[in-house]
């Protein structure tokens, strides 16, 4: 792979300053699907990690196949298909597939207030 060079140092960075920023947008259609669209700058804490100066964009969509169900493990399940992209400028490399096509599967809970209405 690209990022594994034999643990030669590629750049080294003596800015102080690194920016960190993120805008995100969700459109939700209708209760089973929702899509969504992210870019960002700077070490964020999606998806690429921890890597300075990279801008990442990342889109797709997330589905609740089950919501009417009355089992709450099917009811609270997602699914999220996303595409993942990367550009690292300091290497000139990018990293990713514009197809959403990564899987997540994940379940939502919330927590109910049971408190009695007098």
């Amino acid at each position: 792979m690209w990022w594994q060079k034999d643990n030669i140092v590629i750049i080294n960075l003596h800015s102080k300053i690194n920016p960190n920023a993120s805008l995100g947008l969700s459109y939700r259609k209708s209760n089973w699907i929702s899509y969504h669209i992210a870019v960002s700058y700077g070490s964020t804490l999606t998806y690429f990690e921890n890597v300075p100066r990279k801008i990442q964009l990342n889109y797709g969509f997330r589905i609740s196949p089950f919501y009417k169900n009355k089992w709450g493990v099917l009811r609270n399940m997602r699914i999220e298909v996303i595409a993942i992209n990367g550009w690292f400028k300091d290497i000139d490399q990018y990293s990713g597939i514009p197809l959403p096509i990564y899987p997540l599967f994940y379940w939502q809970w919330e927590k109910k207030n049971n408190k009695n209405k007098t």
